[in-house]
């Protein structure tokens, strides 16, 4: 949702540079003709991250990737020789102690990955402006992100609704799948560096 919300701030649009339906990287600082270094405070420019609780996202990736194969031939299900998965509980906890084996892997793919490895390295949010999760309401964190450089809030609503969740997320319940403490702990050890940025933990 992040990318189709500055993608349309941008005015760019799915079919720039030859990409076919692909949001992810149309407002990236290179596809801008910015370079990151020059992105700093002393220059003028604002940071802002949003964080997600590494547990849900876990729950999500895995349901999205693992189970409704949503990027074809399970090419982003983790590990990969997964076989292919159903929603039940025992699979989904099958695939946390393969993933729990094989760790490496997951730190090479941004669906996996630890949050704290995303922007050349969080560093504990140091140096950041606006440090969020997504949880409550986070119509109003968008905004509250947009009004510290005075930008439009005009598709907020659009792309972050108020009364409904737009976009990527899971109907898989938290609860049911990490019933067993060990299939949470291992996701903890997993995403130990997560739960040490702020706010994560609840």
């Amino acid at each position: 949702q992040f990318n189709k919300l500055f993608n349309k701030m941008n005015r760019r649009s799915s079919g720039w540079f030859g990409m076919d339906n692909s949001p992810w990287t149309l407002s990236s600082a290179w596809r801008m003709g910015l370079d990151v270094a020059e992105l700093t405070q002393s220059n003028g420019w604002k940071w802002a991250v949003f964080l997600r609780d590494p547990l849900l996202r876990y729950l999500s990736a895995w349901g999205s990737k693992c189970v409704m194969d949503e990027d074809r031939q399970h090419m982003n299900c983790l590990p990969p020789e997964s076989p292919l998965h159903n929603a039940s509980v025992e699979a989904f906890e099958s695939n946390v102690r393969a993933n729990f084996a094989s760790q490496d892997v997951m730190a090479g793919n941004p669906h996996w990955a630890s949050q704290a490895a995303f922007c050349g390295g969080l560093r504990g949010t140091t140096g950041y402006d606006l440090v969020q999760v997504l949880r409550g309401d986070v119509n109003l964190k968008v905004r509250e992100m947009l009004r510290m450089v005075n930008a439009s809030e005009q598709y907020v609503d659009q792309f972050f609704p108020t009364r409904s969740v737009s976009g990527h997320h899971t109907r898989l319940n938290a609860t049911d799948y990490y019933r067993q403490d060990e299939i949470r702990r291992k996701v903890e050890e997993i995403y130990a560096e997560d739960f040490r940025l702020p706010g994560v933990r609840v």
